[in-house]
């Protein structure tokens, strides 16, 4: 039975000075790590420290139990609850694997890293898969320790898994193919983070690739998160793969020009630009004839393809090729058409419409308007006059 439950003075004492001691234990093992590291290997000093600290915590654990008698309140909980010593054994090694697995997976990520820190060892993205690949691998090493701490038959647990795999794979399908397809994208490396990739629709620098997505930040300050199965299943566009990208500008030229001179004129323009690459050497192209003008495609190259790399170089190419325009005198037209008629009369389909002054709000025409203008003499009007009289009596 455990005790009264009363709090005396060097209960508090004792824990406090475990407390106390422990913290300055920690301390001299960080302290002494920093020593050892510049005569032995960081991954050796950080494994030992690992250990230590370790078993610094649960030394401190069993410390402050026995200071407590916690041994005499877990024996009276295991005796209320009616938990078997193979039961608490099975827990105490559940939780022991874990914490180990925990520790396990830092110093072997820590391990990957030291490797990739190597020159020509391994790239970043290299780094990242094998690390994705250790943490699977201990948890799986962890699960089937755990399994075998409860005596759990392994065919029982072959069965289970393999209803367990099947609801799964209905219910998270989707889930369950980005996992794959990140997996895919980790081994297969179409691009890297810091590349300039575009899926579809979505443009942007890639800032991290795991197992399940691709964050991407748009040139708007967006960051994007795309499903890995989306982006293995889609079209990818990745413009720094090469280290360089060409970029066509259109200009046109009026058809009076000489193209020949124009294009020239463009070819020198774009020389000796700082965006633009030396080689390949920039040229120019006769395109199209466009609805004003003669298009002249400008091709050039920049180095380490960026947004804001693109944009300053089409700007400086764009002022120096109007720059070498306006002092040969040559156009760059605006949309503009021409419009003309054939020779020779034109028929029209139907009598001619009446003037506007000619016309009623019926749309009849008075009568009087034409005559006047055609100098008839007062009796022609008077008879016609009457005669739109006598036919408007007879239709009545």
């Amino acid at each position: 039975m455990p005790g009264d439950g009363s709090v005396s003075g060097e209960h508090v004492v004792g824990t406090a000075a475990i407390v106390v001691a422990f913290a300055v234990f920690s301390f001299l093992v960080r302290w002494g790590g920093s020593r050892l590291k510049r005569r032995f290997s960081a991954l050796a000093v950080e494994s030992l420290q690992a250990v230590v600290a370790a078993a610094a915590v649960v030394a401190a654990a069993v410390a402050v139990a026995n200071l407590w008698g916690a041994a005499g309140t877990l024996a009276f909980i295991r005796e209320t609850v009616r938990i078997s010593q193979a039961d608490v054994i099975a827990i105490v090694l559940s939780v022991a694997f874990a914490v180990a697995g925990v520790v396990a997976i830092r110093l072997l990520n820590r391990f990957v890293h030291l490797l990739a820190e190597r020159p020509g060892a391994v790239s970043k993205h290299h780094e990242e898969v094998a690390q994705h690949v250790v943490q699977f691998a201990v948890v799986i090493l962890v699960f089937f320790l755990v399994l075998a701490a409860w005596k759990v038959p392994p065919d029982s647990f072959v069965l289970g898994a393999s209803v367990v795999s099947v609801v799964l794979g209905f219910a998270a399908r989707q889930t369950l193919g980005s996992v794959l397809a990140g997996f895919v994208l980790l081994f297969s490396r179409p691009f890297e983070p810091g590349d300039w990739i575009v899926v579809e629709e979505d443009e942007g620098i890639v800032q991290d690739v795991s197992v399940v997505q691709t964050e991407l930040k748009t040139f708007d300050d967006e960051v994007v998160l795309i499903p890995n199965d989306i982006v293995t299943s889609t079209k990818v566009i990745n413009r720094s793969r090469n280290g360089r990208l060409r970029v066509n500008l259109d200009v046109g030229v009026d058809y009076d020009a000489d193209v020949r001179e124009a294009a020239d004129l463009a070819e020198e323009a774009m020389q000796g630009l700082d965006p633009v690459m030396e080689r390949p050497t920039p040229h120019v192209v006769l395109s199209e004839f466009g609805g004003s003008s003669v298009v002249l495609r400008c091709r050039f190259y920049i180095e380490n393809p960026s947004a804001r790399r693109l944009w300053n170089a089409k700007t400086a190419v764009i002022e120096s090729i109007k720059a070498e325009f306006d002092d040969a005198g040559i156009t760059i037209p605006f949309p503009q058409r021409t419009v003309s008629a054939r020779d020779g009369d034109v028929a029209l389909a139907g009598p001619p419409a009446p003037d506007v002054g000619d016309v009623d709000g019926n749309g009849e025409s008075d009568g009087e308007g034409e005559n006047a203008e055609n100098g008839d003499d007062d009796e022609s009007s008077d008879s016609e006059s009457n005669d739109g009289e006598d036919g408007v009596e007879k239709q009545e």
